[in-house]
């Protein structure tokens, strides 16, 4: 699943920069990253 670790990455990086709503942008995402 490197998809999902690549992804995971991204969403982390991109939040830390930009801060903007990741539930907006990937709500499934951001399940992932508060379980």
């Amino acid at each position: 699943h490197q998809n999902d670790v690549i992804s995971d990455a991204l969403d982390a990086i991109l939040g830390n920069i930009a801060f903007l709503s990741p539930a907006k942008l990937n709500p499934k995402r951001r399940q992932t990253l508060h379980v």
